[in-house]
């Protein structure tokens, strides 16, 4: 576990103090958590949020299917509890042939809530 962890914070571009600024530690833990000491629940909470494949570190393997960003997620969630007319419009600004935005958005509207990225749900918290 303690080398993926080490492979996931280069993945994302953090030296050893900014990933554990992010983790609300120090950099002295985050060498012994890439070393030989296991994290607390906290620790990974903080570092998914920073865009971590928690279930890598752990399992050593991937989810099937695309991992989101931040931005993604923070989009994904929004979109999901906005109106219909705001989803309309979100879909509409991304878009730009206002032909395919109409045939689109009364072809897929009702099934655009129902599609899945992965095989996990990765609206909110890490297994939430």
């Amino acid at each position: 576990m303690q080398k993926r962890l080490k492979f996931e914070r280069e993945r994302l571009g953090y030296s050893q103090e900014e990933f554990a600024k992010i983790a609300g530690t120090t950099r002295v833990t985050q060498i012994k958590y890439e070393k030989d000491s296991e994290p607390k629940a906290g620790y990974f909470n903080a570092i998914y949020n920073a865009g971590a494949d928690i279930f890598y570190i752990l399992t050593g393997q991937r989810i099937e299917g695309e991992v989101l960003s931040n931005e993604e997620k923070f989009l994904l969630d929004n979109y999901r509890v906005a109106s219909r007319d705001k989803q309309r419009a979100v879909l509409g600004a991304l878009l730009s042939d206002e032909e395919s935005v109409q045939r689109s958005v009364s072809n897929s509207i009702g099934n655009i809530s129902d599609s899945t990225v992965g095989n996990i749900n990765q609206g909110g918290k890490y297994g939430g």
